[in-house]
């Protein structure tokens, strides 16, 4: 199943989303240490979806642009 979470905000500049791209591929000892870019949150329930489900397809995905809004899907297993 997948969760999508959308607003129409002001969006990520690339940088600052592939920054959370990056964090989200991290393992999670290397990306806590990377967290005071931003996204500590974000990154804490990536991971947690990934233990519960025990399932490294399972997580968030994140698509942004400036000016434009965010959205977040969550995939997890059914």
């Amino acid at each position: 199943a997948i969760i999508v979470i959308s607003d129409n905000g002001a969006g990520m500049d690339e940088e600052t989303l592939q920054t959370q791209r990056r964090m989200l591929q991290e393992d999670f000892e290397k990306s806590k240490s990377n967290a005071s870019d931003g996204g500590i949150g974000i990154m804490n329930v990536h991971n947690r979806l990934r233990l519960y489900y025990d399932d490294e397809n399972c997580g968030i995905s994140i698509e942004s642009k400036a000016g434009e809004g965010t959205t977040v899907y969550l995939k997890i297993k059914r």
